[in-house]
């Protein structure tokens, strides 16, 4: 509770609808590494009203992507649900991700879950868990997501949260296999076939954690994985004993290995689940138009 109390404070910025749409930053400001602002702004949704999160001196701001754009150059880092009241503190700016989104989420009021948005996830890697997983099973809202990061274990991932009581749900799918490459099948718990379908999930209850997952179409994911991420995996870690990022790293060297189409697909995927959790949102709110579909 304490911790919730401390981000409600840093919160500045107004709430225009009963279950906010919040869209983490960190992939936009730090993880596509070819992609320009015009792109962004050509693709980009532009009737959706999302709120990008991020940190800027030490509070959370909200905007709609051209709001974003200004703050998108600067050298920031990643923040996460564990340094995010410790970077508040000190007055930093940074991008977030989707373990920060959950915090803040949980900070806003309301009897209607937030739709936290993001595109690949955090997980498991040898061992080590992520920050969005630890924040999963502490949240209320409904976390949006393509599928775990390529470079993590997909099945580790889904045990973790299975055994904290994550319910793990599918967009039309009862299975998921991979981000932007294809792996293994591995369960979930149901798939959501209809809009009205994810009804039932509309309201904020306490231990009810869920995610949702719209993975991306197998037609369009990349091929050549064990080569790829190899390479990578490798860049990855030479920035971690750096003392950098590790993510950004990564998606910087699948970026240049697939001449930009691994930054299009994480965009691309980001988007969709945007649209999806605006048809969401318009369902939930009574409206009668579905935004995307």
């Amino acid at each position: 509770m304490r911790r919730g109390i401390e981000i409600k404070q840093i919160v500045d910025f107004p709430i225009h609808h009963k279950a906010p749409i919040l869209v983490e930053t960190a992939l936009l400001g730090r993880g596509l590494a070819s992609l320009k602002d015009e792109l962004l702004l050509y693709l980009w949704p532009a009737a959706a009203e999302v709120e990008l999160l991020w940190l800027e001196e030490g509070k959370l701001r909200a905007g709609l992507l051209p709001r974003f754009l200004e703050v998108r150059g600067k050298e920031w880092p990643r923040i996460n649900g564990t340094t995010l009241a410790e970077a508040a503190a000190c007055g930093a700016g940074g991008f977030l991700t989707a373990s920060a989104l959950l915090c803040a989420a949980a900070a806003l009021p309301g009897k209607e879950r937030c739709l936290v948005v993001t595109a690949g996830i955090g997980g498991v890697r040898q061992g080590i868990v992520s920050d969005d997983l630890h924040e999963l099973p502490r949240s209320a809202d409904l976390l949006l997501a393509s599928a775990f990061k390529d470079a993590l274990e997909q099945g580790a991932s889904l045990a973790f949260l299975r055994k904290r009581g994550v319910r793990l749900l599918g967009w039309r799918r009862d299975y998921l296999d991979g981000f932007l490459f294809r792996e293994p099948p591995g369960a979930l718990d149901a798939a959501l076939l209809t809009e009205a379908e994810a009804a039932r999930l509309s309201c904020r209850e306490e231990g009810k954690s869920a995610v949702l997952f719209n993975p991306l179409p197998l037609s369009l994911r990349l091929e050549g994985r064990e080569e790829m991420l190899a390479t990578a995996l490798q860049r990855g870690e030479e920035a971690q004993r750096a003392g950098l990022d590790f993510h950004p790293a990564v998606n910087a060297a699948l970026d240049l290995a697939s001449g930009g189409y691994a930054s299009l697909l994480q965009l691309l995927a980001l988007i969709a689940n945007i649209h999806l959790a605006c048809r969401l949102r318009a369902l939930w709110e009574g409206g009668d138009n579905l935004a995307g579909g």
